[in-house]
């Protein structure tokens, strides 16, 4: 097998993006190496990463604080996964748009599902004495703020694949990508885009992993509650600006 180095230029690892996908990066290109030993191919690990994320989800709902730390296992497993399996894609030459397309479903199902299973768990672990509907109609705000930013998203991409602008497409994509990269440098951007990564929620070593491990994930729902429900906001302020103009 390769050496680490080697096996990064083969799998397209590449750093710089943001602090918590190089650590990412770093981390699951060693499972990579091992995973790569196995007969897995990346449709297996892409759904064995989803089965992974619903199940935290429902770890998440229990409440209990044992629970909570298998979920939070589990949702790390299953992040990892998301990574390892491009990885594999790659170095076997198996990518495809099947594998693409799944990849991208199943971070849309388990994405809100966190959070509703979160807000659940909140709702039956109370330590803070704010009503647990207060966590329930938050939760729920927060999961549907999500599907309201995907559905603005790729409703884009649809347009480009009604259209048959397969080149738009293309370029759309590569432009957004090339953006969200321009838009994290400077200490003032690198410091909004760690926050950002932070509190995303598919993501390792996140706001749901701290604090889940301090007993916290009550409080969590309220400022994911807070801070999807005005990203929502402004993203479709932006939209009707962009349509208007």
């Amino acid at each position: 097998m390769e050496s680490i180095k080697e096996l990064e230029k083969k799998c397209g690892a590449k750093y710089g993006v943001s602090w918590a996908d190089d650590l990412r990066m770093k981390l699951s290109i060693h499972f990579t190496r091992i995973i790569l030993y196995t007969h897995l191919t990346p449709n297996q690990l892409t759904t064995l990463g989803l089965i992974l994320g619903i199940l935290s989800s429902v770890f998440f709902a229990r409440g209990e604080y044992f629970y909570s730390l298998i979920g939070i296992l589990f949702l790390n497993i299953s992040v990892f996964l998301d990574w390892i399996d491009g990885s594999v894609a790659r170095y076997k030459k198996m990518c495809s748009l099947r594998g693409y397309y799944l990849d991208i479903l199943a971070y849309e199902i388990v994405t809100p599902l966190i959070i509703i299973g979160l807000s659940i768990g909140a709702y039956f672990n109370n330590l803070f004495g704010i009503p647990g509907l207060v966590y329930l109609i938050t939760g729920l705000f927060a999961a549907f703020s999500i599907m309201i930013n995907s559905g603005v998203k790729y409703s884009k991409y649809r347009l480009y694949i009604k259209s048959k602008d397969f080149p738009g497409l293309e370029r759309y994509i590569k432009e957004d990508i090339e953006h969200t990269r321009e838009g994290k440098k400077g200490f003032k951007n690198k410091t909004k885009e760690f926050i950002k990564e932070f509190f995303r929620v598919c993501r390792s070593f996140n706001a749901i992993f701290f604090f889940g491990v301090f007993n916290l994930l009550p409080i969590l729902v309220l400022i994911y509650g807070i801070l999807f429900s005005f990203n929502t906001f402004k993203n479709i302020i932006n939209e009707i600006t962009i349509i208007t103009n």
